[in-house]
């Protein structure tokens, strides 16, 4: 399972450097302001944590993806490393719901790329942006539910991951 998610991770990087995009870069083309979950000061426990470092780790690269392709990215090469780690996660049983709604929501926006690649116009009514915006705030829903004892700072990660994923 390592192996697995150090080849995920070498593949996100290998992928961004294709790209020259940086997570930081990609926050600044959103924009929002990105607040990073911290583990070390979070309420749940300690597997819980390490988890949602490596989903929100992957929600940064679903992000820096996402901006790429519209810097011209090739849009299969752009979400390769994000397909190959979502692949890895194992969610504890608490988030697998929310780990299949950011899942979705990436798959969403993923398919709604192809298609503006075809105008290079963006339509914030499109049916796949309105499902996966509504598939990110569920997801976000969930997690408020889930901790709601969590920490002011890693609620707002919470809430700044999928915001920022989201096309809204």
């Amino acid at each position: 399972m390592k192996t697995k998610f150090v080849a995920a991770a070498l593949l996100s990087l290998l992928a961004s450097q294709a790209f020259a995009m940086t997570v930081e870069e990609a926050y600044q083309s959103v924009p929002h302001r990105r607040t990073v979950f911290d583990a070390q000061t979070a309420k749940m426990n300690a597997s819980e944590a390490a988890y949602l470092t490596r989903l929100f780790n992957w929600m940064d690269q679903a992000i820096v993806a996402k901006q790429s392709v519209f810097r011209g990215a090739d849009l299969e090469k752009a979400y390769a490393g994000v397909w190959a780690t979502l692949k890895d996660l194992q969610p504890p049983s608490k988030l697998k719901h929310v780990q299949e709604l950011y899942g979705q929501a990436a798959q969403d926006e993923h398919a709604y790329l192809q298609e503006w690649q075809k105008t290079r116009s963006f339509n914030g009514n499109h049916p796949l942006v309105n499902q996966a915006s509504g598939r990110l705030v569920q997801g976000y829903n969930e997690m408020m539910r889930i901790y709601p004892s969590e920490t002011p700072h890693n609620k707002d990660a919470f809430f700044d991951y999928p915001c920022a994923l989201d096309f809204k």
